[in-house]
């Protein structure tokens, strides 16, 4: 028999499988998606974009699943071209602020598409949303965990 079960959530799509066989629980690993909506030309994204190179520096040695993505989008283009936006990334965006209930604007993070940080992330601010999605029992677990159990036949 051949199970298979999906958990979505705004930030991330994860799989798991079991086969037939003994009974085994998969474990469960907690993460936190950390996407930083930033544009080329705004003068508070550096920092926020410093900010978030030192999370990923902390977090790289740390053993827990950390992921941070830095997104550029498009709606400053009028006022300056960000050569690194994408059209993708603002309608994402837009999802997560209408979620949270707040002004969309940049710099901004997210963490697992629900903990906002702004009005400028910093690594305090960083710190602490990833922290309490990590601890929050309601974080989001990636588990992937397969048992194969095959009969054992003697050799003729």
């Amino acid at each position: 028999m051949k199970k298979l079960f999906f958990t979505t959530s705004f930030a991330a799509l994860s799989f798991g499988f079991s086969f037939e066989g003994n009974a085994q629980s998969c474990p469960i690993i907690p993460y936190a998606v950390v996407e930083l909506f930033t544009s080329h030309g705004c003068s508070y994204c550096p920092p926020a974009g410093e900010a978030l190179d030192s999370i990923i520096a902390q977090e790289k040695n740390s053993g827990r699943n950390v992921f941070c993505i830095q997104e550029h989008v498009t709606y400053w283009n009028g006022q300056w071209f960000d050569p690194f936006s994408d059209a993708q990334f603002s309608p994402r965006q837009t999802v997560y602020c209408q979620y949270a209930g707040v002004q969309k604007g940049t710099p901004e993070a997210f963490v697992n598409g629900k903990q906002i940080v702004a009005p400028s992330p910093t690594i305090p601010g960083l710190n602490t949303a990833i922290n309490n999605q990590l601890g929050s029992g309601n974080t989001p677990t990636a588990g992937v965990c397969i048992t194969l159990q095959t009969p054992m036949s003697s050799p003729t």
